[in-house]
């Protein structure tokens, strides 16, 4: 992850009162060779009922920083930046 996009998140944390080593984590979901999805997901117990989160158009996973705290005790959340969007590679589009 480049330094500005840590920067990003590190700001987006402090407003959200989530620790980034005990709440949340982010990895690149690989789809084809070099593309990826970026995810950004809540550590938790298994068992909870997995939630999905999509943002609109403008949007990135970060979007949801801020009702990630609230939800995080009764779901394990995915929050998706879409493909060519937020962390999201862009692909090579012909």
């Amino acid at each position: 992850m480049t330094p500005k996009f840590i920067d990003l998140y590190k700001n987006a944390l402090e407003t959200s009162s989530l620790n980034c080593e005990q709440d949340l984590k982010w990895r690149n979901v690989i789809i084809y060779e070099q593309d990826h999805i970026h995810e950004l997901y809540t550590i938790g117990d298994n068992s909870l009922p997995h939630l999905v989160l999509l943002h609109g158009y403008g949007g990135t996973s970060l979007t949801f920083i801020k009702t990630l705290k609230h939800l995080k005790n009764h779901f394990q959340i995915h929050a998706l930046d879409s493909f060519g969007v937020g962390l999201s590679s862009r692909g090579n589009w012909r």
